[in-house]
């Protein structure tokens, strides 16, 4: 089960900050926390990865044993080989035929494949050789490109979705996932989407008495994890 928890950002402003911001620092801020807000669920759901929460059959979301009805066990806690270029393409092409052959409750193959793969910036390079790098139409086949820095940490190559993420605090392990299907590694309990409770003016009491603009954000949410048969965690 996942209990629902309420989240809130307040952020105060002085009406004069924000009548003298001659360089416009106080707006950007503003928008930053509506943004910070609204990407929080997702940053709760790879929070999962290393955090590593117990799955529904009280072992560890990625465990080296894992008891699913009929199903043969499910090993979803990998030991990778390496990170050269060598090496994870060994391991992605194990990783891959590991999650086909997962099983449900009554024994059959699952047939999932991964088309998320979660990473380090450090491994942004190595990933990009792999999966084929990510060039201009008509570009050099055989070219090692670079992803564009207007893509940020999201990019797509050899069909999956690669998302680098600076707050993995391992620099050599990585996840592979399925998120293709109707259920997916994560399970989010929405009650209340993250929303801006308020638009605060000039007449608002703490704008009048203390000189205060207060911008509050609120949701109702909590992330858990799914099925581990969903995400594969390669350690190095």
């Amino acid at each position: 089960s996942i209990s629902a928890k309420e989240y809130a950002v307040k952020l105060p402003v002085r009406i004069l900050d924000l009548e003298t911001d001659a360089i416009n620092q106080i707006k950007p801020r503003i928008d930053g926390a509506m943004r910070k807000m609204a990407g929080h669920p997702g940053r709760l759901a790879f929070d999962q990865l290393e955090a590593n929460p117990t799955a529904y059959d009280a072992a560890a979301f990625f465990a080296n044993t894992h008891a699913f009805g009929a199903a043969a066990n499910a090993d979803n806690l990998a030991a990778g080989s390496g990170v050269t270029a060598a090496d994870i393409e060994a391991d992605l092409a194990t990783v891959r035929a590991t999650m086909m052959r997962y099983e449900d409750d009554r024994g059959e193959p699952m047939e999932l494949s991964p088309n998320v793969l979660v990473i380090p910036p450090e491994l942004s390079l190595v990933f990009q050789k792999v999966l084929g790098p990510v060039r201009t139409a008509g570009g050099d086949t055989l070219q090692v490109g670079a992803v564009p820095t207007s893509f940020g940490n999201k990019w797509s190559a050899g069909t999956y979705t690669v998302y680098e993420l600076a707050r993995l605090t391992d620099t050599n392990n990585w996840y592979a996932l399925h998120t293709g299907g109707e259920l997916k590694p994560f399970v989010f309990s929405w009650v209340t989407m993250p929303y801006l409770m308020n638009t605060p003016s000039g007449n608002d009491d703490s704008a009048k008495n203390r000189g205060v603009l207060e911008y509050v954000w609120r949701g109702v949410y909590n992330v858990g994890v799914s099925l581990p048969q969903y995400a594969i965690s390669i350690v190095n």
